[in-house]
Formats: structure tokens, sequence, C-alpha cells
């Protein structure tokens, strides 16, 4: 389903660095190729959680190592241009599990366009 101009991609690594960017800034690949960076990680620190959609109030909630609550959504993150390090969401700090289920919503069939 093509990106609109209001769809946001939210990311966070397991060392709690989140970053929200446009998800127009992502580049369709054409072809093959090594993809596209969209927040700056170590070998060690994975991402663990991503969030894209266009609803500021959409959520995905997280657990820490040492039980605290954090929640991943573009309202709580400033917009900023993919490929950074992302802000801290939680200091000396890494995430335990993604506390809610993630659910994914099947996207609408393609309606055959009428000539």
């Amino acid at each position: 389903m093509p990106a609109g101009d209001k769809d946001l991609l939210a990311v966070v690594t397991r060392s709690t660095r989140a970053l929200v960017t446009k998800v127009n800034e992502v580049n369709e690949l054409a072809g093959p190729g090594r993809g596209v960076t969209v927040i700056k990680t170590g070998d060690d620190d994975p991402v663990v959680a991503f969030l894209s959609t266009s609803d500021k109030q959409a959520k995905i909630d997280l657990e820490t190592e040492k039980g605290r609550k954090l929640e991943l959504s573009p309202r709580k993150y400033e917009v900023a241009s993919r490929g950074g390090k992302g802000r801290e969401m939680a200091k000396k700090d890494r995430i335990k599990t993604v506390a809610r289920p993630v659910q994914f919503v099947p996207l609408p069939e393609k309606q055959e366009e009428k000539k």
C-alpha cells in the first residue's frame, strides 16, 4: 500500500533509542541493494519494534529490564530525518519485551481500475 504524506515510521532499539521519521523519507529500492538506514545502531543494539501509521495516537507498549513501562508512539517524539541515532527513552536500561503483542492489520484488497 503506498504511503501517504502524513504516514510516520517510529522505531526503537534494544538500548531504548527511538526515532520517528516520515515514511516518505525511506526510499523504495528499484533493484537489489543493501537497504535504507532508518536509525543508526551498534552491532549489539538491534531494532526491537517499529510502528508505521498515520494515526499519532497509535502506540506499542514496551517494558525495560528494570521493569519500567515505555511506549513507542509518534506523538511522543518529534519527527526527525532518518539515519540519525534517535532519542534516548530511558537512561542505562534496555528493552526486555514488547509488553503487548503487535497486531498486523491486513491491507485492503486492490480494486481493479475501471476503464
